[in-house]
């Protein structure tokens, strides 16, 4: 088990498989390593699309990896037209450092459905 397993948004395998399925996810590689991937909604143009799941593997992170990863995701997004991108990320997580570093904003802070714990709420304007 992924020692990130905390950190990291809930999806069902099924929810992974339809985003497969519906092109969603975006592995990024290097030397053909994958690095990381990026799962994320549906996209629409003129319209926001939801990153759900943004991981680089722990022996890569702070490598600039992550960056280049959200380059290629947002120029396949503006090529497509979307207005913006949003994503959530637990309070507590030092990924919060890593989303205001590539220039979201945090928007609101909610807490989660279950109560247990407070989510940011970053907004990307295109």
């Amino acid at each position: 088990m992924s020692k990130d397993y905390k950190s990291l948004g809930f999806l069902t395998i099924g929810a992974i498989r339809d985003a497969h399925d519906q092109d969603r996810i975006i592995v990024y590689k290097e030397n053909n390593e994958r690095l990381g991937y990026i799962i994320f909604g549906v996209i629409k143009k003129d319209k926001d699309v939801r990153i759900f799941q943004f991981s680089v593997i722990m022996e890569k992170r702070r490598k600039g990896i992550g960056r280049k990863m959200f380059n290629e995701f947002l120029k396949f997004a503006k090529e497509v037209g979307i207005k913006g991108i949003r994503c959530r990320c637990v309070y507590e997580s030092k990924a919060n450092r890593f989303w205001k570093a590539l220039g979201f904003k945090c928007i609101d802070t909610v807490l989660s459905k279950n109560r247990e714990r407070y989510i940011n709420i970053y907004y990307y304007p295109n």
